[in-house]
């Protein structure tokens, strides 16, 4: 698992780097690649974007620009609300496009992070349980902050076309986090997102399947647990079921995948639980648009 990114102060810029350059398959894509770093802070911006051409494409772009719009506004994941306006201009122009919310989302974070760490100095200058040298080397190794996002294709078909919309943040806490909105799927035909991939009413019917995928997430990571011992290591609503993963399980070559987010199901310590059930064990509790989409 990358290590997440996080951003602090407005202080000056020590690091540009931006490209767009047009990337041509069946469904025509172009990539943008941005890193930027302030005094405490570094940023990265990866995307992956349907060229706006056909009904299709241009579906499809517009709800990826909003994932992304999403994931930028609230690169400071403690806050609810957006950091700076959703870009008005044309967004067909993917340079004057990213070069708004690179600049945005670095100049917040920069803020952000020089605050933290303009506090954090002052509070150690100020603790009189310090010795002088353990103040010293405390003011040396204060924290960076960094957000790492990236949108991009992950699977393209005749059918459907699957992307990976996440970010990677660390803001100077114990540990990095990962967000994001996961890996919507889209029907090429009309591009509209596949959703729900799975009918809100099968969670209870379901349950064999998710148990028997989560012990071998386990299982793979060197832990052998019975039923009753993974159910009490995991953290579940009062029901007592493993509730449908809030990112839409989607599909792969071998089956639907299934992944949980940090803390969604499980301790922070048990990671991003994941696991691939065949489709035709699943294909009962799929929605009627996703076993049409995906061809089931």
């Amino acid at each position: 698992m990358r290590i997440p990114l996080i951003l602090t102060g407005a202080a000056a810029l020590l690091l540009g780097l931006a490209a767009c350059t047009p990337k041509h398959s069946s469904f025509a894509f172009e990539q943008c690649n941005y890193a930027d770093s302030t005094d405490y802070a570094d940023l990265t911006v990866n995307v992956e974007l349907p060229v706006a051409g056909s009904a299709a494409s241009r579906a499809v772009r517009a709800a990826l620009l909003d994932l992304m719009d999403q994931s930028l506004s609230h690169a400071d994941t403690y806050e609810e609300e957006r950091a700076f306006p959703l870009f008005s201009g044309d967004t067909d122009d993917t340079a004057a496009m990213m070069e708004y919310y690179e600049e945005r989302t670095l100049r917040h974070l920069g803020s952000l992070s020089q605050a933290d760490v303009d506090e954090r100095r002052q509070s150690i200058r100020e603790n009189d349980d310090l010795s002088a040298a353990e103040k010293a080397e405390l003011l040396e190794y204060l924290p960076r902050w960094s957000f790492d996002y990236e949108l991009k294709k992950v699977r393209e078909t005749d059918r459907y076309l699957v992307f990976s919309s996440q970010d990677i943040s660390y803001m100077g806490g114990a540990h990095g986090s990962v967000g994001g909105a996961g890996f919507p799927t889209f029907d090429r035909q009309d591009g509209h997102q596949v959703v729900p991939v799975l009918r809100p009413d099968c969670t209870e019917d379901i349950q064999p399947l998710l148990l028997r995928g989560l012990r071998e997430y386990f299982r793979e990571a060197g832990v052998e647990l019975e039923s009753g011992e993974l159910m009490e290591m995991l953290t579940l609503p009062e029901e007592g079921l493993v509730p449908l993963p809030t990112w839409e399980p989607y599909p792969a070559e071998d089956g639907l995948v299934f992944l949980y987010q940090q803390y969604e199901i499980a301790p922070y310590a048990s990671g991003m639980p994941s696991f691939v059930l065949p489709f035709d064990e699943v294909k009962e509790f799929l929605s009627a648009d996703a076993l049409r989409v995906f061809g089931l």
